[in-house]
């Protein structure tokens, strides 16, 4: 078997169907799918229960609930593939995901490969394009030129469906996946960094798409969320003060990443119905009492930064204007993001 397709199911009986059509129909054949239901309370488990019946690449491991970290970990324990592929069940793979990408690897006896893809929002019954992610760099590059290129490595979206892991570097280095609420693709990424990646290859063409689902109006935030984006940044802090490759020479990264939780913490308490103004405020004013966040802000030249956009979010980040920077937010979202 070329490549293992671990994909961790839980109440996606809405999407799964369409889902599980983008795999079956890939060109490429040699692959199978493991679907991990993590005690799904919908009819998720019926609906991979049919395909695994009626496809024979298709395996099932019903499970408790325990998070889609342990989910992963289960279906990466039952892989064969000379390849892994992480990816999950409200998503959308073109037809050429794997033929492209294990050519690719195969070519390159890549450790880890690295390709494009797309973000597109839900809107009622439409899908809108909001971004994509392409590697800047392309072809296959040993250890020295992965850590030497780690900057442009960095810039791609921090996710697991994205990448490609042969399977043995995986287990030969105790590489699994944890299970934060937030941020456990970043963390399980960091661990890959932090092994030694004989050869890394970059595909720029675009096999994956991301859809951000619409929600219900009234959502709620969780401080764990908020907790684990700082538990990922320290992860990434550490991976790159020990990785002998990086010779401690992007501590810049982890920096700025330190930075974005803040910016990201507000977007998403912006969005929380249950969350008033005044606590958003109190939520980050305590979160930023870490010393790592006040070494951040204090390196912090917001005018070198690109964007008006963001140099005014970042000033106001900086200067602790949470009150205005929540407000400002929450009336674009009222205004724009119907």
């Amino acid at each position: 078997m070329d490549v293992s397709v671990v994909v961790p199911v839980y109440n996606a009986e809405k999407y799964l169907k369409t889902f599980m059509e983008s795999v079956l129909s890939q060109t490429h054949k040699s692959f199978e799918v493991i679907l991990v239901d993590d005690g799904s309370k919908d009819k998720s488990g019926e609906i991979c229960d049919e395909y695994a019946k009626n496809n024979p690449n298709v395996r099932v491991i019903h499970k408790k609930n325990g998070g889609t970290g342990y989910a992963r970990n289960d279906g990466q324990a039952a892989a064969v593939g000379e390849y892994i592929y992480f990816c999950d069940p409200d998503d959308i793979l073109y037809p050429k995901l794997i033929e492209d990408n294990f050519k690719l690897a195969e070519s390159c006896k890549a450790d880890l490969v690295v390709f494009g893809s797309e973000c597109l929002k839900e809107k009622g019954n439409r899908l809108v394009p909001d971004y994509a992610s392409v590697p800047e760099l392309e072809g296959a590059y040993d250890f020295e030129g992965f850590w030497d290129n780690f900057p442009k490595e960095f810039k791609v979206v921090t996710a697991v469906w994205n990448r490609m892991f042969r399977r043995e570097f995986l287990a030969e280095n105790g590489i699994k996946s944890g299970n934060l609420s937030t941020g456990q693709d970043a963390v399980f990424l960091y661990d890959v960094y932090a092994a030694p990646l004989k050869s890394v290859a970059y595909n720029k063409g675009i096999y994956y798409k991301y859809i951000v689902h619409e929600r219900s109006a009234t959502t709620s935030f969780k401080r764990e969320r908020l907790d684990n984006i700082f538990k990922c940044t320290k992860r990434l802090e550490e991976m790159l003060a020990s990785a002998e490759g990086a010779k401690g020479r992007y501590g810049y990264l982890a920096e700025g990443e330190y930075v974005n939780s803040v910016s990201w913490g507000i977007r998403a308490m912006c969005g929380a119905s249950d969350v008033s103004v005044f606590e958003v405020s109190r939520i980050l004013r305590e979160y930023m009492e870490r010393d790592e966040l006040k070494n951040a802000f204090k390196k912090l030249d917001y005018k070198k930064t690109k964007g008006l956009k963001r140099k005014i979010r970042l000033f106001l980040i900086k200067h602790k204007c949470f009150l205005t920077f929540i407000g400002a937010t929450r009336l674009y979202r009222k205004i724009f993001d119907r």
